[in-house]
């Protein structure tokens, strides 16, 4: 400085080399095994440097520091903790950088699962697939999980009400192949539950005729064949009530019946020709379908000679 040279002075430089002193955790659950989130209790000391901070880490979790000051104020409390076992490690480390761990093991109980009390046990492409269903706590959210085969499982969640009831509807409709539905549970605490059973369901066209081995599939060739069979019944009937009352007349109307018959038969086989094609969303009739095409159209004809030999009875009275 500005007197010149100082004399000579002295310290003393501390190496610290050893870590703090070992220790125990505690794991209180407060005497609930589903709490998600106990609280941790530990504590130790360094007789050279001090503890400085302390790291937490939570099965396969993130490692959280802790400082000192905040452990004093604060017991750790873990973050909610889905159902299982977990282990904890603990280290206690030195202003030196010198830690010190401790290790124990927590198991997660799992609350009870929701359960689901009505599920549709057929439906169709193009339904709305609505599922009911009850658990033990209120105000809390079921996650309902929704898996087409060959897809990816999609999830939804709905709230329970004050008495624990829950209500789901999927917001896509169903299409054609089979699905699996389980739901888990968690509560207002973050408690959760182990999933329900897996619930299959097929959504599939209604089996209406079924030839040897083959089966069409398809609501639509049935209101077509009734309508159309209602539809000839009642023309034949209205054909014979006339018979009796004016035979001019049932001459003209046998003879639109007759077309009137031609003209269905025809449509209906081309309804049965594109509903089949329909039903694997291709064009062109496969060897399996066209086995059946000419079962169904074998019968039509049958069914269509037959009408017309009824006609032509009624023409022959009338002559």
């Amino acid at each position: 400085n500005q007197y010149g040279w100082g004399g000579i002075t002295h310290r003393k430089v501390l190496i610290d080399t050893e870590p703090p002193e070992t220790f125990e955790l505690e794991v209180d659950n407060a005497g609930d095994p589903t709490n998600p989130s106990p609280i941790l209790h530990f504590n130790t000391s360094d007789s050279l440097s001090g503890v400085e901070y302390y790291e937490v880490k939570v099965g396969e979790g993130d490692t959280i520091p802790i400082t000192m000051a905040a452990l004093k104020t604060n017991p750790y409390k873990m973050s909610p903790q889905a159902p299982g076992k977990r282990s904890i490690i603990v280290k206690a480390v030195d202003k030196a950088g010198n830690f010190t761990p401790a290790t124990t093991d927590v198991v997660i109980e799992p609350i009870e699962p929701p359960v689901i009390t009505n599920v549709p046990q057929t439906v169709k492409p193009g339904d709305t697939l609505t599922i009911k269903g009850t658990s033990l706590y209120p105000d809390a959210v079921v996650t309902v999980f929704v898996k087409k085969e060959g897809e990816e499982v999609e999830t939804r969640d709905v709230g329970t009400d004050e008495q624990g009831n829950w209500f789901f509807t999927y917001d896509k409709s169903l299409k054609k192949g089979t699905y699996q539905v389980w739901a888990e549970i968690t509560d207002n605490r973050g408690a959760k539950s182990n999933s329900t059973e897996k619930i299959t369901l097929a959504a599939t066209l209604p089996i209406i005729l079924k030839f040897g081995e083959i089966t069409i599939e398809y609501l639509t060739i049935i209101i077509t064949l009734v309508t159309l069979l209602v539809f000839l019944i009642s023309i034949i009937f209205f054909a014979l009530r006339q018979l009796f009352l004016w035979r001019k007349r049932v001459k003209k109307e046998t003879k639109d019946v007759e077309e009137s018959v031609e003209g269905a038969f025809k449509a209906l086989r081309e309804e049965v020709q594109k509903q089949i094609e329909y039903l694997d969303e291709k064009a062109g009739l496969t060897q399996a379908e066209k086995e059946t095409h000419d079962k169904l159209q074998e019968a039509l004809n049958i069914f269509e000679e037959l009408i017309k030999e009824e006609i032509e009875d009624i023409e022959k009275e009338l002559k």
